[in-house]
């Protein structure tokens, strides 16, 4: 009884001391991000809280999985800045690979980005083939996926995934 009570005290805390910038937004699109990368998934929340309301919320409710919501507590301490930082040293090894992207991105041809940089389309094909891959690996395997992060911060609106 006396643990029961201290996790939930804990569980409670950690909600009340997220960051400023999400206490106004609602908590449903969070969650859904949350579930999106976590196999228990937080279920029966109110569509209606946003993430301050949730800690009173956890209050009321007498049968919440402390060991669940303290890890959604943790996920929910996020950076969008540190998690695309962390996300663009795992992918760029160095500036022509984020170079050779992002022109890719803006619909330049192979070859013309090889005489750009004085490398055959072959090569460029290389460096964007391995970048997808590690793009893949990480968004696969990060715990906070970057795009459920931005659609979490953008209230749940639709957003590019990673098959766009």
């Amino acid at each position: 009884m006396i643990i029961s009570a201290l996790e939930k005290f804990v569980v409670i805390t950690k909600f009340r001391y997220l960051p400023a910038q999400i206490n106004d937004k609602k908590i449903c699109p969070f969650i859904d991000a949350y579930n999106f990368n976590h196999e228990n998934a937080i279920k029966n929340i109110p569509t209606d809280l946003t993430v301050a309301e949730f800690a009173e919320y956890l209050t009321n409710d007498k049968k919440f999985d402390a060991e669940i919501l303290r890890d959604f507590a943790d996920w929910l301490n996020f950076d969008l800045n540190t998690i695309v930082e962390k996300l663009f040293g795992t992918i760029f090894y160095n500036e022509r690979e984020l170079d050779v992207i992002s022109d890719r991105a803006a619909n330049k041809t192979l070859g013309s980005i090889g005489k750009k940089f004085g490398l055959t389309r072959e090569r460029v094909r290389q460096f964007e083939s391995r970048v997808i891959q590690r793009f893949e690996k990480s968004y696969f395997t990060c715990r906070h996926n970057i795009f459920c992060c931005v659609y979490a911060m953008n209230d749940g609106k639709e957003i590019i995934t990673f098959d766009d």
